[in-house]
């Protein structure tokens, strides 16, 4: 492996460990006002198309703001994970649409890729900078999946404690237009 490769994962490991430390009431509060702050967003309010991944364990939650757009009957989609190298979207209409997938988080059951371009693609991750850098999970499926689809805005939604004021990147790496955390809206242009 090389530096880059090796201090990413280093720092995966710490900012999923510093993550995790929260506690359930301090991570409920956090993301209340993470939800409140992105649902004021006009980007969001004026969003038609929607891709957004599921969480899971200690990531931001995005099943309240998923039902909330399920009553918005915005037009959803959900990361599907085909194969070691390739995530597609599929359109999301309601919960009974997925079941768990690897490592138990919920997935969508079909393989028909969501039809048109998103107006937003709500973005996980385990480390920002202010610039808009984004650590992933190590697998590329985003950076590899921004590269050949139209998204007019990436949104991260983050932990303050996920920001960083450095990271490691490589060339594929896709930068976010805007982050969300508990206390801002970070605009990385």
């Amino acid at each position: 492996m090389n530096d880059i490769t090796d201090l990413k994962t280093e720092l995966r490991t710490a900012l999923k460990q510093r993550r995790d430390a929260m506690g359930e009431d301090r991570r409920r509060e956090c993301n209340q006002a993470i939800r409140e702050r992105l649902l004021q967003m006009e980007e969001i309010q004026q969003a038609r198309n929607i891709f957004c991944f599921i969480s899971h364990g200690s990531e931001v939650d995005t099943q309240r703001l998923l039902d909330h757009w399920f009553i918005q009957k915005k037009r959803l989609a959900a990361p599907r994970i085909m194969d070691s190298r390739r995530m597609i979207a599929v359109p999301l209409t309601d919960w009974s649409a997925l079941a768990p997938g690897q490592l138990g988080i919920l997935t969508p059951r079909g393989t028909t890729e969501f039809e048109g371009d998103f107006d937003v693609c709500i973005t996980p991750g385990l480390g920002f900078t202010v610039r808009g850098e984004r650590l992933g999970y190590g697998r590329g499926y985003y950076d590899q999946w921004f590269g050949s689809h139209v998204v007019k805005f990436k949104i991260a939604l983050a932990y303050e404690c996920q920001l960083l004021d450095e990271l490691p990147t490589h060339d594929q790496d896709v930068n976010v237009d805007k982050i969300v955390t508990e206390k801002r809206i970070i605009d990385t242009a």
